[in-house]
């Protein structure tokens, strides 16, 4: 199992967190999608996360540029995943099997994705991904973890 990267976690963070502020473009923000081996970092840019942001403008927030109420929450948690530093747990597809999966969806009118999400709800709760368990959503719930760019205090030269 790979570990955590912190570093690339609050980069996405921080290129997250100024996409949905509208300081950025999708496009600024893929730019700035750190390269890692965490697979938490590369996960959160399958094509299903990439579409909701593929047609923000720099100065238009995301959340109001168009991010249905439906997927805030699912943003929220991808936020508070990458604030832990819980590894990723869930089957990474390499990039053929990925595409030969979205080719297959398409040519079966996408009962290959409905039963590879079958599959994957049998080993964990779909609907906390990228948490893997519905415990492991509600610990972190609790106890909010803080990632490295939150709740820093600047040094004056007075301390």
């Amino acid at each position: 199992m790979i570990e955590a990267d912190r570093r690339a976690r609050d980069e996405l963070l921080g290129a997250l967190s100024d996409l949905l502020e509208g300081a950025i473009s999708g496009e600024e923000f893929r730019g700035r999608v750190p390269e890692s081996t965490d697979p938490a970092v590369r996960e959160l840019l399958l094509p299903e996360a990439w579409r909701l942001f593929c047609g923000t403008r720099a100065g238009e927030p995301a959340a109001v540029g168009g991010l249905p109420n439906l997927v805030r929450p699912e943003i929220s948690r991808w936020v508070l995943f990458l604030k832990t530093s819980w590894p990723y747990r869930w089957p990474v597809l390499s990039g053929s099997e990925g595409r030969l999966l979205r080719i297959s969806s398409i040519a079966t009118l996408g009962l290959a994705s409905r039963l590879r999400r079958r599959r994957l709800a049998r080993d964990g709760d779909l609907d906390v991904w990228p948490f893997h368990r519905r415990e492991q959503y509600l610990e972190a719930l609790a106890k909010p973890p803080h990632s490295g760019r939150e709740g820093r205090t600047r040094r004056t030269s007075s301390s």
